[in-house]
């Protein structure tokens, strides 16, 4: 009986444990289960906050794997522009055509209530990634909009990111970001698939 005791008692270390992910643990679990993407043939930016993604997905399931599946399932080419919905409509997909600026004409932004996922289908598009302490903010979070601006703050840098098909890029509310840079002197038409998946405090 103690023995049955001492065990119903370990479960939940147990279950506390699978939750308790590590770098090393979460680039494990995106490298090599492949379960998460439903067939979906891309990976994360090698910038991922892995342990931020292993923790959501684990937390949220039901919305990552419905946004994966639609993206393992549609094509992506042909599909009209415009918005839709999966996961009981708790994810926002919204299918964008755009063309590319030079950085200085695209805002630092950053985002409370949902992950922001960006995905180029073709064409090129630069991003940057920086931290809130190399910011400050200019425009303060709209509750509605569910953003905010900010500007680099001087000496600091940000982190380049250059997509490609293979990859898709993932930014949490931690992470301040600039979107649709031209990645060299020219406009350049691109076609992308950005969605929305709620962010849920672990």
């Amino acid at each position: 009986m103690k023995r049955i005791i001492l065990l119903l008692a370990f479960i939940p270390t147990l279950l506390v444990a699978q939750t308790t992910w590590t770098e090393k643990s979460a680039k494990k679990w995106v490298r090599q289960t492949g379960n998460w993407q439903q067939g979906f043939n891309a990976m994360p930016d090698k910038t991922t906050d892995y342990v931020a993604f292993a923790t959501q997905y684990e937390v949220n399931t039901g919305a990552w794997d419905a946004l994966f599946e639609w993206l393992a399932s549609t094509d992506l080419q042909a599909i009209p522009v415009g918005q839709y919905f999966v996961g009981k409509d708790s994810v926002r997909i919204i299918v964008q055509e755009a063309n590319t600026r030079p950085a200085e004409r695209c805002r630092i932004e950053g985002h409370r209530k949902f992950v922001d996922f960006q995905y180029v289908v073709s064409g090129i598009e630069q991003y940057t990634l920086q931290y809130s302490k190399d910011t400050y903010i200019t425009v303060r979070y709209n509750d509605k909009k569910d953003v905010s601006y900010h500007e680099l703050r001087d000496g600091a840098k940000a982190r380049t990111i250059t997509s490609h098909p293979s990859t898709f890029c993932i930014f949490f509310p931690s992470d301040l970001h600039q979107v649709l840079i031209s990645p060299d002197s020219k406009n350049r038409k691109i076609r992308k698939i950005v969605a929305k998946i709620p962010y849920v405090t672990p």
